[in-house]
């Protein structure tokens, strides 16, 4: 009589719970804004790469979805702003960016 060979699912030993995934994702927030900020070099790509991982992992994508959205859309905002700003800056700006030069 042979022995059964039974494979059980992959079950994590700890889930994640939500107070635990927006920390991770405050951490990597931040991270993507010293991105945008050009201040790469004292980041560790391995780690921001397995936190993003571990919240897909987690059920928790969602909140790194919409996250990263919302950044990249304020980013794009802040962009366009300064690139009208300085367009109009030839003529007359109605923006502050004269005063912050």
């Amino acid at each position: 009589m042979s022995k059964r060979l039974l494979i059980k699912p992959f079950r994590p030993h700890c889930q994640m719970n939500a107070d635990q995934a927006r920390e991770i994702w405050r951490s990597l927030r931040v991270a993507i804004s010293e991105i945008y900020d050009r201040n790469a070099s004292v980041l560790s790509f391995e780690e921001l790469y397995r936190n993003a991982y571990n919240l897909v992992l987690h059920k928790h994508g969602d909140l790194l979805y919409d996250g990263v959205k919302e950044l990249v859309e304020s980013q794009l905002r802040a962009v366009c702003l300064l690139s009208k700003c300085s367009m109009k800056c030839r003529v007359g700006c109605r923006y502050s960016c004269r005063k912050s030069r």
